[in-house]
């Protein structure tokens, strides 16, 4: 009779932990996927990734933007504000190694205001450098100061000439 009960009460004991355990197993899976953990991976359709930064929901795609080749990662919100993740994957054809070496590989995290998502979408964004930080923005930065020096350098004759004309019409 003693085998009866220990069976009975093991067999419980054993029923009653397979459900906690699996209560406790979707409890994690429903906080993770609600965390932003696992992101929708709209692969290269920008219009799935657009919908999703509109609520700033985590997901991910890559896109071409001016031929260079930018992977995005929504992480999701922070108080008002949206992190993004901007990875720049490849850049376009016929860009200098330099250049090349500056930028590709490169990210930057970008906390974007969620009510300018609503507004436009994040390729589109004319000033999302302004909310962003990290090596991506960095190199831009370094590549869009190589091209004004170059370009100062090209017309310094023409600038002293400019400047030797005006300081001559000032003297009379």
């Amino acid at each position: 009779m003693k085998k009866r009960n220990i069976i009975k009460r093991t067999s419980f004991l054993t029923i009653r932990n397979y459900v906690l355990i699996t209560v406790i197993l979707l409890s994690l899976l429903y906080l993770i996927f609600l965390s932003g953990l696992i992101k929708k991976n709209c692969g290269d359709d920008i219009n799935c990734f657009n919908s999703k930064a509109y609520s700033c929901k985590a997901a991910a795609v890559k896109t071409a933007i001016n031929n260079n080749l930018y992977k995005f990662v929504i992480f999701g919100p922070s108080g008002d504000r949206c992190v993004i993740r901007s990875t720049m994957l490849s850049v376009a054809n016929g860009i200098s190694q330099e250049t090349v070496e500056k930028l590709e590989g490169r990210s930057m995290i970008c906390n974007v205001p969620k009510n300018l998502l609503k507004k436009e979408p994040i390729t589109e964004m004319q000033n999302l450098i302004s909310y962003c930080s990290g090596d991506l923005k960095e190199g831009l930065y370094e590549v869009l100061l190589d091209k004004m020096y170059t370009l100062i350098v090209q017309n310094l004759g023409t600038i002293i000439a400019n400047i030797n004309t005006e300081a001559l019409n000032a003297d009379l």
